[in-house]
């Protein structure tokens, strides 16, 4: 993968030039939501179908920013850009290929919080901590 630093002067060329899959990366508040709706947007345009992008964020509160800023930008176009957590498309791969894949007897179950607290609790009591 090619690595480039693109400040938003330069986001028109990258929008429209890059090919391939993109990772943006960025620290809070520096346009990666934005340039991704733009990218997204302009592939769009381009004739990309929608199911053959997929945005992802690391957050449910980031998708649901990609979501609102691509539902406006695309208002009344019926195109819905699929939009996922990396935790979410995860965990649907799991569940749709994981039994023939993997050999597994059932499907997996996401935890809560709380269940994970447990989970983590039980293992750790029959751990030696001296180890």
């Amino acid at each position: 993968m090619n690595e480039q630093r693109i400040d938003p002067a330069g986001w028109p060329d990258a929008i429209r030039r890059a090919e391939g899959s993109q990772i943006v990366v960025g620290g809070p508040g520096t346009g990666k939501t934005e340039f991704l709706v733009r990218r997204a947007h302009h592939l769009l345009e381009d004739g990309v179908r929608a199911e053959n992008l997929l945005l992802l964020s690391f957050s449910r509160r980031g998708v649901a920013d990609l979501k609102e800023r691509l539902e406006s930008l695309l208002r009344r176009s019926g195109v819905a850009v699929p939009v996922a957590t990396f935790h979410s498309l995860t965990s649907r791969l799991l569940e749709t290929f994981g039994q023939g894949l993997l050999g597994w007897t059932s499907r997996p179950t996401l935890l809560t919080g709380p269940e994970q607290v447990a989970v983590v609790h039980e293992l750790l009591e029959t751990e030696d901590p001296a180890r």
